[in-house]
């Protein structure tokens, strides 16, 4: 049984109202309890005996087999056995018509941001009617905030596929001062948007379940069944209070650092980590403000976990915190680490690491890769191919290299030709010039010249010789017998003058550059 503090009070006080919702299906029992707090006083004191506390009326509606407790007016009339609704979103308000002078009931939506609360058939205020959703939360229907699976705060989440499944951890074993054993498993269940799926713990003592987002049960061995006898289960978290990342706040941050450094994490120094907090209706002796639960995602890599105190599943692992192995430091707050690939922010496209593939017939394959820190979004591909040029730009630099070392040698070779084709033009001349002057200097010298002819030659029978640079000519000279000759030295003024053959010239001619020529029998004198 769980005893719940309902209110604490002293001296006289009004007749109060109080309400509790249920959140199942499942039968449930109630027993009210007046205890005196504080002092314990004799029970015979005359300034006690007429202390007492009335309770006036038990009311409770939606029960099955029976009516109702009362009856109210619809403002639009019925709709077979119920008040006519207004559309989703919307509320009944009187709104005053100035050509008539009266005010009607209407349907009118509430602002954005803000959800439906209380009776969508009664006639209520704005104030009244509407409700803003906590950080985190969007408006669901059935008057209730949902998560929001795709929050973008400081970062960018998709929580979709996390929150597709629930998940299970189970704390360490215990022992009580009797020897007894006993370890308490924890069902955790996050998207608030499906009530159904809610998490169930089952105690066999009351023969009872518990339906809530997170709940605790404790199992104790069974020698007879030779298994697990499961009791004293315990809502954890009825209600999601409000989600939000580690930097939604400088207040925020310094709070549930401290409490992940006591629970014995590391802090979220990166600010990415996000936390989903819960809280029960219901109060404990022990926790007057009741329980609660925070639940921190965390972006991390599953690694296999030799530590049977922790379950993992293919996406995310549960963890209870290191220095507390129940769940819990102080009785009343709960904390859970989920730690997955799913739980890291959505990468932007200047996170991926872009890794090209080679360019075949225009198109190219570009890798994506994503870093540890965060994940593709679920419809994002990160293989695709794009266009590219048919060179790359390594390409084009060789190409280019290329073209102009090719253009360098053509022109060098132009160049050349262009050089040489001058240089031969120039040798040609000189040789012209030189056959013109010898043909002056030697073709006219005597009357006989055109008989003769001014060619020079030597007999068939003597060896020609030919003349090389720096060899010495010899020639016929006069005065001191015919065996003497003169040397002639060749030009060394480097002029090009076409060579000729061996000339002899006769030393006692009236006209010393007379050529003779060699007829034959002629001998040179």
């Amino acid at each position: 049984m769980i005893t719940l503090i309902v209110d604490r009070w002293t001296g006289r006080v009004e007749r109060k109202k109080f309400e509790y919702e249920p959140f199942d299906c499942d039968g449930i029992k109630f027993i009210w309890e007046f205890r005196r707090g504080g002092t314990i006083r004799d029970t015979y004191d005359p300034a006690q005996r007429s202390d007492k506390a009335i309770i006036y009326s038990i009311e409770m509606n939606n029960t099955r087999g029976t009516g109702a407790i009362g009856c109210k007016k619809c403002p639009l009339g019925t709709e077979g056995q119920f008040c006519k609704p207004c559309n989703e979103g919307s509320f009944y308000t009187m709104v005053w018509n100035e050509t008539t002078r009266e005010s009607h009931a209407e349907c009118v939506p509430c602002p954005n941001g803000t959800m439906v609360v209380g009776d969508a058939s009664s006639v209520m205020t704005v104030e009244q009617a509407c409700k803003s959703c906590p950080p985190g939360t969007i408006p669901g229907k059935d008057e209730e905030c949902i998560i929001n699976l795709t929050p973008n705060v400081t970062h960018e989440y998709d929580f979709s596929t996390l929150f597709g499944t629930g998940y299970t951890t189970v704390g360490s074993k215990l022992f009580t001062s009797q020897g007894q054993e006993f370890q308490q498993h924890f069902n955790l269940f996050f998207d608030t948007s499906r009530p159904g799926l809610r998490s169930r713990c089952v105690d066999e003592d009351f023969g009872r379940n518990i339906t809530a987002w997170v709940c605790r049960e404790t199992w104790y061995p069974d020698k007879e069944k030779s298994g697990y006898y499961r009791a004293r289960s315990l809502s954890l978290g009825d209600k999601l209070k409000k989600a939000m990342p580690t930097n939604f706040s400088a207040e925020f941050r310094a709070e549930i650092n401290t409490k992940l450094a006591n629970a014995g994490w590391k802090p979220d120094s990166a600010g990415t980590d996000y936390h989903l907090l819960f809280y029960t209706k219901s109060t404990t002796t022990a926790c007057a403000d009741g329980i609660s639960t925070i639940v921190t995602l965390r972006c991390g890599e599953i690694v296999d976990e030799t530590n049977k105190n922790n379950t993992s599943t293919e996406m995310a692992q549960v963890q209870i915190p290191p220095k507390c192995a129940v769940g819990t430091c102080d009785g009343c707050l709960f904390h859970f680490m989920v730690v997955s690939p799913l739980a890291c922010p959505i990468c932007k496209m200047t996170d991926y690491k872009r890794i090209e593939g080679g360019c075949k017939g225009g198109s190219m394959e570009v890798t994506l890769l994503p870093p540890k820190y965060c994940h593709p979004p679920s419809n994002f591909t990160t293989v695709f191919k794009r266009s590219c040029p048919w060179l790359s730009t390594q390409g084009k630099i060789a190409v280019g290299l290329t073209m102009a070392l090719v253009s360098i040698l053509l022109l060098t070779i132009f160049y050349c030709y262009q050089r040489n084709k001058k240089l031969e033009y120039k040798y040609m001349k000189l040789v012209e010039g030189a056959e013109a002057r010898a043909k002056s200097s030697y073709g006219n010298s005597g009357p006989d010249a055109n008989q003769q002819g001014t060619e020079c030659g030597i007999p068939d029978d003597e060896k020609e010789t030919e003349l090389f640079p720096n060899q010495h000519v010899s020639a016929i000279t006069g005065g001191q017998g015919v065996n003497k000759w003169n040397k002639l030295a060749p030009s060394t003024s480097g002029d090009n003058v076409a060579g000729f053959g061996p000339v002899i010239f006769r030393s006692r001619t009236a006209d010393d550059s007379h050529i003779l020529t060699l007829d034959d029998g002629n001998e040179p004198i």
